[in-house]
């Protein structure tokens, strides 16, 4: 821990900056360093295949994210919106990537983190209720598990440069107090990592969970401007450009690829939200990529069954369901289809439209 007491070494730092020195004190460009997960002792994430679905039919699949608890608030003064930033951005590149319909939620958490608890609970009626009021087929939920500094660096400074974290030690030195001269002590390092799970919102099963944690050497604390002005809020080109803001977008990247990996071979699944006399309209339409001619299988939970059991697990693996017949696709409208029966079927709202292949096979 560097001395601030020791002028000699501040004076020292000044003349340095004076003779156009000082890039041997803080480097121009900090480099953005992840930690290897063998040695931070997380589990290595598989990476994740190029976005190409390799499962039969690719269809857009709604998803909701949910908001994003941080388990130290602390340790993110410097950035409240933190949070709020995750959630968004993950929804927005979701839905640039190409295979997702995103939504969020407000202040909705799919699940929460219970203290002493080993394992992260969450309830299956819950994500259940989530993917009924919001219409999607999937639900995504996580946290901020930490965001928290490491070491120190020291910069020369000038004037009121000072943000909450640092320390600075000013030089008496006449002629130059107005400059307000000295040395800086800031956080030489930041962490970040996060848990993401996804959960099937027919049955509220956990279908996939990923952890994602890094570490970024330089420019990892922000001050007022994040807060206050508009041009370099959270979420913006500069935050991201910042070397913290680069692990961010690096692990949000990966996120996005680990969620495809997750739901490409699930069929895909949406509801019949209207049925009339040779008229039965689903809750998916030409932005998931349905488009007239398409055959959709029909399915019901199956009235008074129970779920299954998961043995020697939590929770449930399901709802069993029962398959009524299949949907011929007449119309596309943006956000819904039209479709007819194939045959004398009883389709009722709230019932399952899938592609899963061919129907002969039933």
């Amino acid at each position: 821990m560097c001395n601030f007491t020791l002028r000699s070494m501040a004076l020292a730092g000044l003349v340095a900056l004076m003779v156009g020195y000082s890039s041997t004190v803080v480097s121009s460009e900090p480099a953005v360093t992840v930690t290897p997960l063998a040695e931070s002792g997380i589990p290595p994430v598989a990476t994740a295949p190029a976005a190409v679905s390799t499962c039969g039919a690719d269809y857009r699949r709604k998803v909701l994210v949910t908001s994003m608890p941080v388990l130290s608030p602390v340790q993110i003064a410097d950035l409240p919106r933190f949070p709020e930033v995750l959630q968004a951005e993950l929804a927005r590149r979701l839905e640039a990537e190409g295979h997702f319909l995103p939504q969020q939620s407000n202040n909705e958490a799919a699940y929460s983190e219970q203290p002493h608890q080993n394992e992260t609970q969450w309830n299956p009626e819950w994500i259940r209720d989530l993917a009924r009021r919001y219409g999607v087929q999937y639900v995504v939920g996580g946290e901020l598990r930490d965001a928290g500094f490491e070491g120190e660096r020291y910069v020369l400074s000038h004037g009121n440069d000072i943000r909450p974290g640092e320390r600075k030690q000013e030089l008496n030195l006449p002629l130059l107090n107005f400059f307000k001269p000295g040395l800086k002590a800031t956080p030489a390092a930041r962490r970040l990592e996060m848990d993401l799970l996804v959960f099937d919102g027919i049955s509220g099963a956990q279908i996939g969970r990923h952890r994602f944690a890094g570490k970024a050497e330089g420019q990892v604390l922000f001050g007022a401007e994040v807060v206050f002005d508009p041009t370099v809020a959270m979420g913006s080109q500069r935050f991201f450009d910042s070397d913290f803001g680069k692990l961010v977008d690096a692990k949000l990247n990966d996120a996005v690829d680990n969620l495809y990996h997750d739901i490409q071979c699930i069929p895909f699944t949406a509801r019949v939200a209207r049925v009339e006399p040779g008229r039965i309209y689903v809750d998916a339409g030409g932005t998931s990529k349905l488009a007239v001619g398409t055959r959709l299988q029909v399915y019901r939970l199956r009235p008074g069954a129970r779920g299954v059991d998961a043995s020697g697990q939590r929770g449930q693996l399901g709802w069993p369901e029962e398959f009524i017949g299949t949907l011929l696709i007449r119309e596309v409208q943006p956000l819904f289809s039209r479709g007819e029966a194939e045959g004398a079927l009883r389709v009722e709202v709230g019932d399952y439209v899938r592609f899963a292949g061919s129907a002969e096979k039933y």
